[in-house]
């Protein structure tokens, strides 16, 4: 199980490499998905999924965490970048909890997702990167 924050991310790498060959991450983000984080708290929600967004130069890649060992494991959806970066918002920055909202295949609506605080600084260099100037 990896523990540290750079051990992830250098796991999640190599799930992006088999995913998307000669790709780097940009950026990596840990986010849940589902019903809001302190709901999930009070009610033992372990139906809710977590997936590690990783940002590449062509695509956003949603790789689903297992909840045993914190890895990456199989590639859920692979979104191209513009797409993502037209359906990215309400983002919002919370002291414990931050979130924003993109729009999933197959779903009819926007997906909260929620990102820890440890998380925080990778989701602002997401939405940075993701997002152009003139619409932050």
């Amino acid at each position: 199980m990896a523990l540290r924050k750079s051990t992830i991310l250098a796991q999640v790498a190599e799930k992006v490499l088999e995913a998307e060959p000669g790709s780097a991450p940009v950026v990596t983000v840990s986010v849940a998905v589902g019903s809001k984080p302190w709901v999930r708290a009070l009610m033992w929600d372990l139906d809710n999924d977590t997936y590690f967004i990783t940002l590449t130069e062509r695509l956003v890649l949603f790789h689903e965490i297992n909840a045993m060992n914190y890895r990456a494991q199989k590639l859920k959806y692979a979104i191209p970048r513009a797409q993502a970066a037209l359906s990215l918002s309400r983002v919002r920055r919370g002291f414990l909890f931050s979130s924003f909202h993109l729009l999933l295949p197959g779903e009819p609506h926007a997906t909260r997702m929620d990102v820890r605080r440890a998380w925080r600084p990778d989701m602002d260099r997401f939405v940075a990167a993701l997002t152009p100037a003139e619409h932050r």
